[in-house]
């Protein structure tokens, strides 16, 4: 499968990974046809992964390439050391390019505080969580929906510790 890779053009691998990335969930058993190879979803997602890597590889300055690449690590292969790192390289690039207070900045404190929570380390996940959620106030106001996320963010971490007043707080 993989050699049949070689004969699609790049500008067809950036959308068809994109789509596939975009649509698939870890669940999905479906197949795909590759270049008129059937190829299972398991090895569509290393491919993707390898892909976003390189991608992201190629402009370390990319936040949209790199947030890209974090997510998918995130989300669909579950490498929460490679999702941090993404997140974190994030975070260093935004604040070169646009300061500490930006849209950017709070996304990257809270894909850093995303991973925490899923790692079960509750409080380091609210420590960026709300890092997250002060900046993106600053930026944007409290009444933006992605500052609601954030709260509500903020609250699932709290009902995972089982503190159900906080999380109630944070989510009403």
């Amino acid at each position: 499968a993989k050699q049949n890779m070689q004969i699609i053009m790049p500008e067809r691998l950036n959308t068809m990974f994109d789509d596939m990335a975009a649509s698939a969930t870890p669940k999905s058993r479906a197949i795909y046809d590759v270049a008129g190879t059937k190829i299972e979803f398991a090895e569509i997602m290393t491919m993707a992964a390898h892909y976003l890597e390189l991608r992201a590889q190629l402009d370390t300055t990319n936040l949209e390439w790199q947030s890209t690449a974090g997510l998918f690590a995130h989300e669909f292969i579950a490498d929460y050391p490679k999702a941090m790192f993404y997140f974190q390289r994030i975070l260093l690039q935004a604040i070169k390019q646009e300061g500490a207070v930006s849209e950017w900045v709070a996304y990257a404190y809270n894909g850093i505080g995303y991973t925490y929570n899923n790692q079960g380390d509750y409080p380091k996940a609210l420590e960026y969580y709300n890092k997250a959620l002060d900046i993106r106030k600053q930026v944007s106001g409290q009444d933006n929906p992605v500052v609601a996320q954030y709260y509500s963010n903020i609250g699932t971490v709290y009902c995972n510790q089982g503190n159900y007043p906080k999380a109630l707080e944070n989510l009403t």
